[in-house]
C-alpha cells in the first residue's frame, strides 16, 4: 500500500485522497485509475490486441471494488483537500454545505475565492453579506457588521435588488456607519427601481425616518 503511493510521488501523479492505491494523473486529485484491485482483462471488439484496464474511479463515487464509498468518503476533511482545485460551481456548492452546517467563516473564505476567480455575481456577494449579517447576530462581532455593510453595497453595485434595502438599513440605524436618512432613502429607493417588495412596502409608509 505504501510502496504504491510512493511510487506515484516518484511519477509525480497525485494519489487518491482515500487511499494511495490510486493513480491519478489529472492535476485535480478527484478522478483516477483505482489500482486497489487486479486490473481486469479486454479484448478489442474490433479484432486488436487484449490488454488489462484499472477502472476509472472518483475518489466520492465508486471505490476499485465497485463499493458505494459516498458516505465514507464525501466527509468534510476529505472535500477540503481537493477544495482549491475545484472549478467555480464546484467550490460554490461546497461552501453552500458548509454555510448550512454553521461553519459560516470557513463558507465565507470560500465563497470569496470563487467571488475573486470565476463566478463575480450580485447573489454571490449578497451570500456573504448574509453570512456576515448572521455572525455579527450570534456574536455581536463589529468586524461582521462591517463586512456584511461592504459586501451589501458590493451586491448593489452588481445589480441585485435586495441588497441596496439592507443597506438603507444600516444606515437608518447607523448600524457601523453614520446615521444618514437621506443616504439610507436613497439606497432604498434603488431597492424599490429593481422591484423589492419589502422596499416598496417601506417607501409607501413613508421610508425610513
Amino acid at each position: 500500500m505504501t510502496g504504491q503511493g510512493n511510487n506515484n510521488k516518484k511519477k509525480g501523479k497525485r494519489e487518491c485522497i482515500i487511499c494511495d492505491y490510486g493513480n491519478f494523473k489529472e492535476e485535480v486529485p478527484i478522478s483516477g485509475e483505482c489500482r486497489r484491485s487486479p486490473p481486469r482483462s479486454y479484448l478489442e471488439s474490433r479484432g486488436g490486441t487484449p490488454g488489462r484496464f484499472f477502472p476509472m474511479v472518483r475518489f466520492d463515487d465508486w471505490c476499485g471494488q465497485f463499493k458505494k464509498c459516498a458516505d465514507n468518503c464525501r466527509t468534510d476533511e476529505n472535500l477540503k483537500k481537493i477544495a482549491p482545485f475545484r472549478n467555480g460551481p464546484e467550490r460554490h456548492d461546497y461552501a453552500d454545505r458548509l454555510a448550512k452546517s454553521g461553519k459560516f467563516l470557513e463558507a465565507i473564505s470560500v465563497y470569496e475565492s470563487v467571488f475573486e476567480g470565476e463566478l463575480k455575481n450580485a447573489e454571490l456577494a449578497f451570500k456573504i453579506a448574509k453570512l456576515h449579517r448572521e455572525i455579527f447576530a450570534k456574536e455581536a462581532d463589529p468586524d461582521s457588521a462591517a463586512k456584511s455593510l461592504e459586501w451589501h453595497i458590493i451586491s448593489t453595485d452588481l445589480g441585485h435588488d435586495e441588497a441596496p434595502f439592507w443597506v438603507g438599513v444600516s444606515y437608518a440605524q447607523g448600524e457601523f456607519v453614520k446615521k444618514d436618512i437621506e443616504e439610507a432613502n436613497r439606497y432604498l429607493e434603488i431597492s424599490c427601481e429593481r422591484d423589492y417588495g419589502p422596499a416598496i412596502k417601506k417607501r409607501e409608509s413613508g421610508g425610513f425616518e
